[in-house]
């Protein structure tokens, strides 16, 4: 992250699984990729590194400067986000780019901003802490298909999601969220074995 290095490096997947980076870990290497570290990054794996809310506003904070216009997968599994955390992920999704049309604001369904993760096709966050008003706020981002328009996979399994979030997932997918997701998986969670063939059935039926 250096300003004095005439090049950027040209690595394009990041392991850092089971590192234990923790809040301050998360930060430090966010503050790297908002310099422009990694912009060729196409792969970042941070599984199981205890990130709680504090890491994810970070991380959050650099994907919305347009950190990694390169990223195609994100893991995010086995970790410390809740619905405040998941929430702040989202509120980056769109990112600030761009004119917003007249009123319109990120997360509203009318923002044109150019989206964070536009190259993004799984995004796995299994194994967290995310609840129904945590799915919320990821759908609100989600709606136009603006935001994340390649993601084809996006996991849920084993959170806090109950019924009420599975139905809004279902309701928003019908309408045109997430475009290409083929594959949103929602085992394990509180909502039941149903949520899974819920959500499958709306993908195959969505507008």
């Amino acid at each position: 992250s250096e300003t004095r290095e005439a090049a950027s490096w040209n690595l394009t997947n990041l392991v850092l699984e089971s590192n234990s980076l923790g809040d301050s870990g998360l930060a430090t290497l966010s503050w790297a990729l908002s310099k422009g570290a990694l912009r060729s990054l196409t792969r970042l794996n941070l599984t199981f590194n205890k990130i709680g809310q504090a890491g994810v506003v970070a991380l959050a904070t650099s994907l919305r400067s347009g950190a990694l216009p390169q990223l195609e997968w994100l893991f995010l599994n086995g970790n410390l986000i809740d619905d405040a955390g998941i929430t702040a992920f989202a509120s980056a999704l769109e990112g600030t780019q761009g004119s917003p049309s007249r009123g319109a604001t990120p997360g509203d369904g009318t923002w044109i901003g150019v989206p964070a993760l536009p190259k993004l096709t799984q995004l796995w966050l299994h194994e967290n802490q995310i609840g129904d008003a945590g799915v919320a706020a990821l759908l609100k981002p989600l709606a136009n298909g603006a935001a994340l328009p390649n993601l084809g996979t996006l996991s849920l399994d084993h959170n806090q999601i109950r019924r009420d979030g599975v139905a809004a997932i279902a309701a928003a997918v019908a309408a045109g969220a997430l475009p290409k997701c083929k594959n949103l998986l929602l085992n394990d969670n509180p909502a039941g074995p149903r949520a899974q063939q819920q959500v499958a059935d709306a993908i195959a039926r969505r507008k």
